[in-house]
């Protein structure tokens, strides 16, 4: 699948603390599940934008729709990554989470939404990670599946397919559990390996 055209009125650009009027408004919009992502304070006060250097970096590329004025500018586009495992347990893989995903919708259907994956899998390539993976509500499986991404089933945890080491030195394997009525989606060898730990839906586990 090919990448699509960015019209000039475009920009892709990483996401910082001013843009969080309009980060608020289109998760209002477009993520009415995610209630957390509607607080315009908290995009402030919650530290979430970052430039994906490395596996324990943040990343939040932004599409923004430029204006005759640069004062002009919105958000059209984002999407939110993380280290999730890593900064709530512990789990010291590089692996990202793909918290969130937003087209607006007067952008709904241009393809805005593959191309911000595409960013997002290359800059963690890029990075060293070597795992991608969030989750999805049912009916947008489809969507990960076209990429690549391997998905499992309704309400179906996610596990490592081993032990592995936490930052202070214990050893588990980690399982996650989505929230209710989601899908979890992974994508593993981000950087080739064929024996490092990956993240595997239930169903696929070997």
């Amino acid at each position: 699948m090919t990448e699509p055209f960015l019209p000039d009125s475009l920009a892709l650009a990483i996401g910082c603390h001013h843009d969080g009027p309009g980060l608020a408004d289109l998760s209002r919009a477009r993520l009415p599940s995610v209630p957390h992502l509607h607080d315009e304070d908290l995009w402030t006060t919650t530290y979430r934008f970052g430039p994906g250097f490395h596996p324990r970096d943040r990343y939040f590329p932004v599409l923004r729709e430029q204006g005759s004025d640069s004062r002009d500018e919105h958000v059209v586009a984002f999407a939110w990554v993380d280290a999730a495992l890593d900064e709530q347990a512990g789990v010291a893989e590089p692996w990202w989470c793909l918290n969130a995903i937003a087209v607006a919708d007067e952008r709904s259907g241009a393809g805005l939404g593959s191309y911000l994956v595409r960013k997002v899998v290359e800059q963690a390539r890029a990075a060293g990670v070597s795992t991608l993976y969030g989750q999805t509500p049912p009916e947008a499986a489809g969507f990960w599946d076209r990429l690549g991404f391997r998905v499992g089933g309704v309400d179906e945890m996610l596990a490592s397919d081993r032990l592995v080491t936490l930052a202070d030195g214990r050893t588990l394997r980690p399982v996650v559990t989505p929230e209710p009525g989601h899908r979890f989606f992974v994508l593993n060898g981000l950087q080739g390996q064929t024996d490092a730990p990956r993240l595997l839906p239930a169903q696929y586990e070997a």
